[in-house]
């Protein structure tokens, strides 16, 4: 038995396929049309003209600073301050007296000292002027009076002493008197010593005795000087007081500090920077 072919429902399927085929076609033909109007995103740019310029490179650290210079100023005598000059904060010159140590006694030494150079001074120039017989008749009658100017320079002493010690005289003329003393030994010890070497000696070992004990005398002299001026406090440089720990009226010991003087003019700054930023470093860059 054949089939029967029904020409009408083919056509039909057929038209219902076409329209299908139709219709997915226009749908992906309207995708691509939205797609391909989409628009780009717009993007600004800056354009600057190209040109020569000199590169820097910071380097930062932390540095401590210094000044250029600092002195640390301590006596060389243990003293009493007497005064101060400047204050912390107060500019100073090289040399500017910044303190004064109580010297009284040092001012007394260097006094004595120089009684005794004088003499000793005076001698030799007469031993060199004077022939031998008028020089032993000059120390015969020098020895002779320094012997009582000894004597009875020891009879005040003793006087004054006895005084001090039952409370009747003040302490300063007590040591005036001591002073006094040992001043008066000292000039008879001289003339005794210059008599008995011109009764022992000739001339030419007169003249060298009066050479020597001029000598002896000049550096006492210059040594009591010297610690004289130890009383007074200098600055060895330039700039600003910076410490100043003690007040008029303490103790000051030697080489204890008592005052600091900073040059700040120019300051020094020491700091750590690393190996790599080091090599680039060069003398003259600014800081």
């Amino acid at each position: 038995m054949k089939p029967t072919i029904h020409p009408g429902i083919f056509r039909r399927r057929g038209l219902a396929l076409v329209s299908l085929v139709s219709a997915s076609t226009l749908f992906l033909l309207g995708s691509c049309g939205k797609k391909e109007s989409k628009k780009e995103p717009v993007v600004t740019v800056q354009v600057t003209p190209a040109k020569r310029a000199t590169i820097s490179q910071t380097i930062s650290a932390e540095a401590v600073v210094y000044p250029l210079q600092q002195a640390t100023i301590a006596p060389k005598i243990t003293s009493t301050v007497k005064q101060f000059l400047v204050q912390r904060g107060s500019r100073v010159k090289k040399g500017q007296l910044l303190a004064v140590l109580e010297n009284k006694d040092l001012t007394a030494a260097a006094e004595a000292s120089k009684g005794d150079f004088e003499q000793a001074d005076a001698a030799y120039v007469t031993t060199v002027n004077a022939g031998l017989p008028q020089q032993i008749q000059k120390a015969e009658l020098d020895a002779l009076t320094a012997k009582s100017a000894f004597d009875a320079q020891q009879k005040v002493y003793r006087s004054r002493k006895e005084l001090f010690e039952q409370g009747a005289l003040p302490r300063r003329e007590f040591d005036a008197a001591e002073v006094a003393l040992a001043q008066a030994r000292s000039l008879n010890e001289q003339a005794q010593r210059q008599l008995a070497d011109l009764h022992r000696l000739g001339k030419e070992q007169a003249l060298k005795a009066a050479q020597g004990s001029r000598m002896s005398a000049e550096g006492k002299y210059r040594g009591a000087e010297a610690q004289l001026s130890y009383s007074e406090i200098r600055s060895p440089i330039d700039g600003y007081v910076t410490e100043r720990p003690l007040y008029v009226g303490d103790l000051a010991t030697a080489n204890q500090p008592i005052l600091t003087v900073m040059d700040t003019s120019r300051l020094i700054a020491k700091s750590h920077v690393p190996q790599s930023e080091a090599a680039i470093l060069k003398v003259g860059n600014p800081a």
